[in-house]
Order: C-alpha cells, then sequence, then structure tokens
C-alpha cells in the first residue's frame, strides 16, 4: 500500500513538471487508487478467513454491493430521464396546443360595434327610454358568455365630448345606472366625438357626417362589423346582442354582405318621392332603399371603395346635396340614389346582391306597430326601428296622417279642389311639389290651392 502511494506521488511530481493538472484530476486518480487498494486489502483478508475456517458463511462481496446498488440508481436515473422527456413532450405539446387554440380564437373571433348616436338635447329623455328597454330585453343571455367575439358599445356624439365634461358625466351615471345585465354584455364601452361645428351639426347634414364619421372611426379601429343604433330602435327580443355576433361571425370577410338591413315596412306618403329618377328608372336599377339603421361589414376594400364613390359624388363626405328636401337627405338615402343613377347601373350590376334584407331588424318607420304580433310572424325578429313609441299624444296623431298613401291625399285633394282626378303628369308635378310639405291632408290641399291659384286656374 505505501509503495503504491509513493510510485503514485513520484509520478505525479514528474506529471506536474511537464503540465499543470487540475488539482480535481490528481485527487480523483489517488482516490481511485485508495479505493482499489482498500478493496483489495479486504478481499484478501475475507480469503484467508474462509480458508482458517473462521469464517463459515460466505458474505456478498461488496464491490458487486456497490456495483448493484450503482446499476440501481442507473437505472433509476435513466427512468426518470424517459419521464422527465416524456413530461417535456407533453409540456411542448400542451404549449403548441394552446398557442394554436388561441390563434384559431383570435381568427375566428369576431369585433362588432354598436353605435348610438345622439345630440345632447336627447341625453335626458330618448337615451334614457332606449337604454331602459334594454333592461327588458337584454343583449345577452349569459354576460360575457358569446364565445364568438367581442361586442363593444359606442355613444357618438355629434360634437366634442371632451370639452362638455357635464355630459359625459349624465352619460356615466345613465349607463352605471342599469342593470348588471346590461352592462356585462358588452366587452367594453367607449365614446365617439363627430366634432362637428355648428353649421355642419344640423338635421340632416349633421346625422349624416355623423354616420361617415363613425364608418371611418370603427373601421380604422379594427372593427369587422357595426350595428347603427339610432335612439328610437327598439329591441324586442332578448338576446339580440348575441345574435349580433353570430351574423356577423357567418359574414366573415363581408363575403355574404355589405349592409344587411330593412326596407321601410309601411309605406307613407313620400315613400315614392326620390330625387331624379323616374318609376322606370328606378325599377331598371334594382337598388333597394334600406334605413341606415343596419349591420354593416367593414372590412371590405369594395365597400369601402363604394362609401368613397358616394362621398364623391355627393360632396361634401356624400351628404352634400339635396337640403331643400329635408329628410330625404340622410346617407341611406344618398346610398340609395347612387346605386339607382343609370351611369352608376354597370358598375352596381356586381354589388346590389351585396345589399340584404334580413330578419334581424324591421324599419316601421312613422307608423304604429304590435310587437307581439310582429314576433309571432317573424321569430327571428330582435329590433325594431320606430319613431310611433318614443312620439307624445299630438306627435303620434300627426305621424298616423303621414301613412295615407300619397295617391290617395292627391285624389282627393284635386276632387275637393277641382271635383276631378288629377292626369298623370298633374301627379308627378304635385307629388315633386309637396316634398318636405306633405304630412297631413289638410297641409296637402293649402300647398295645391296656392299652386292651382298661381297658374290661374279657376275652380268654384
Amino acid at each position: 500500500m505505501k509503495g503504491i502511494l509513493a510510485r503514485l506521488r513520484d509520478l505525479g511530481r514528474q506529471k506536474l513538471k511537464r503540465k499543470k493538472f487540475p488539482k480535481t484530476i490528481l485527487v480523483l486518480v489517488v482516490f481511485f487508487a485508495f479505493q482499489q487498494t482498500f478493496f483489495f486489502s479486504i478481499s484478501n483478508r475475507r480469503a484467508q478467513e474462509i480458508e482458517r475456517g473462521e469464517l463459515s458463511v460466505r458474505t456478498p462481496d461488496l464491490s458487486q454491493m456497490l456495483q448493484h446498488e450503482l446499476d440501481a440508481s442507473t437505472e433509476t436515473i435513466h427512468s426518470l430521464e424517459m419521464k422527465i422527456n416524456s413530461l417535456k413532450q407533453q409540456l411542448a405539446t400542451a404549449r403548441q396546443g394552446r398557442r394554436f387554440e388561441l390563434q384559431e380564437k383570435i381568427i375566428s373571433r369576431v369585433r362588432v360595434g354598436l353605435v348610438i348616436p345622439f345630440m345632447r338635447c336627447q341625453v335626458e329623455s330618448t337615451l334614457i327610454k332606449t337604454l331602459k328597454l334594454w333592461e327588458t330585453f337584454p343583449p345577452c343571455h349569459q354576460p360575457l358568455d358569446n364565445k364568438l367575439g367581442d361586442l363593444s358599445l359606442f355613444f357618438s356624439y355629434n360634437k366634442c365630448l371632451d370639452k362638455e365634461p357635464d355630459l359625459m358625466e349624465t352619460i356615466l351615471r345613465i349607463w352605471n345606472g342599469l342593470s348588471a345585465s346590461v352592462r356585462d354584455c358588452f366587452n367594453t364601452v367607449r365614446s365617439i366625438s363627430a366634432e362637428l361645428s355648428d353649421a355642419e351639426a344640423v338635421d340632416p347634414m349633421g346625422p349624416c357626417l355623423q354616420f361617415h364619421n363613425n364608418f371611418d372611426f370603427l373601421r380604422n379601429l379594427g372593427y369587422d362589423h357595426w350595428l347603427q343604433f339610432e335612439l328610437d330602435v327598439s329591441p324586442v327580443q332578448i338576446g339580440w346582442g348575441d345574435r349580433l355576433l353570430e351574423l356577423a361571425a357567418n359574414n366573415a370577410g363581408c363575403r355574404n354582405w355589405w349592409q344587411l338591413g330593412s326596407e321601410r315596412i309601411h309605406q307613407t306618403r313620400d315613400d315614392h318621392l326620390v330625387r331624379g329618377l323616374s318609376a322606370k328608372e328606378r325599377e331598371a336599377s334594382g337598388a333597394m332603399h334600406f334605413d341606415k339603421n343596419a349591420l354593416f361589414c367593414l372590412v371590405s376594400r369594395d365597400f369601402a371603395d363604394y362609401m368613397g364613390r358616394i362621398r364623391l359624388r355627393f360632396f361634401p363626405r356624400g351628404c352634400g346635396a339635396f337640403h331643400d328636401q329635408g329628410r330625404f337627405s340622410g346617407p341611406d338615402d344618398f346610398m340609395y340614389m347612387f346605386g339607382s343613377l343609370p351611369e352608376n347601373r354597370e358598375y352596381m350590376a356586381t354589388k346590389i346582391s351585396k345589399f340584404r334584407a334580413g330578419e334581424y331588424m324591421m324599419n316601421f318607420g312613422d307608423a304604429k306597430y304590435d310587437a307581439t304580433k310582429i314576433i309571432e310572424a317573424n321569430p327571428n325578429l330582435m329590433l325594431v326601428r320606430g319613431k310611433y313609441f318614443f312620439a307624445n299624444p299630438s306627435e303620434q296623431a300627426i305621424l298616423k296622417r303621414n301613412h295615407v298613401p300619397i295617391e290617395e291625399v292627391v285624389q282627393r285633394a284635386y276632387g275637393i279642389e277641382l271635383g276631378r282626378q288629377p292626369s298623370r303628369s298633374e301627379y308627378e308635378f304635385v307629388t315633386r311639389a309637396l316634398v318636405g310639405v306633405a304630412r297631413d291632408e289638410v297641409a296637402t290641399r293649402c300647398v295645391l290651392r296656392s299652386i292651382l291659384q298661381s297658374c290661374d286656374v279657376f275652380y268654384s
């Protein structure tokens, strides 16, 4: 033993003179030599004891025991390594699947903005009445439980809310006063300021400019659909917000439609008054007059191009013509007018199908309606636009008279004033002259009498 250690020391000195080895290596070499010598000494001693009969039972060799433990430990380590690798693979698969799942959700989820345009004078009256109806018919069945997408609410003011902090506080008070069954249906609630000047913020130009501003605002924010929800729109069933997301999800990329809306359900005395177009031209165009309270798709470049053409044709921003015709200067009027013009017939040939009537919303205009009967006939109906239930009794009486067909009004007026029926040319002339004032029969007869007097027509 001593001889071996001496030889190792001499060898170590010689090696160190040639090249410096790390102390760790030298220590390991010495320990290994000592371990082998010790095991060899024990083995010789046991062999001598067995030969002398001092050890009757043969015991396992210590080196074999250690080797056995080493092998067992190696197997355990190997097994643990396999388990660790398996867990790593499972973790990687789970992470990959999670990333894929999130990516799929992001791709499939839609972003829909519900926009309520308003003026200051409407906040304490019509806005409160409209939002209170939402508590009767909440937008969703389960708050924020719709996996199809995100529904955001926008209060769109025609001027600048930053300059009127008291108005913002009033809106927040009204909104926070609603029940959670309404508030929790929306992922976010924001405001939009159209920042119209006093000269612009007048009817009909103001609402028209506000409409185009909302279109650009939501499109720039990355929303793919938006619903124009004016204050005379009322829900008639629970879950209309859920249904809104379903319609948007089924129209990914605007593949089915650009506008999903409703034509006016009931005829009014001024429905036929379309600027510059004869009945034949209107029929040839194939265009349909959808109300601006509708669902619009924002991600189509072709639709954005279409809106840009309207803005150029009816400058400024698609709201700059026919101001003398009052109620006929809304954004929906200009969209219908653009689609009906003979020079646009070729351009619109492939786009007429992008404007569709759906069961989601109905436009009753000024007419009275029975929501229960309507739903029985149209179970998928969710929203109704109608001014009648938001009007006071005197206004309701005027609205009722407004739904007398224009043909009947003119024929009766001619019968009373002239004792005969109007010719076709007289009918066309009188109806165009009555634009904006044909509210009831008395006004129609008054205007007709003035026209006849100015033309020196004598009647008894």
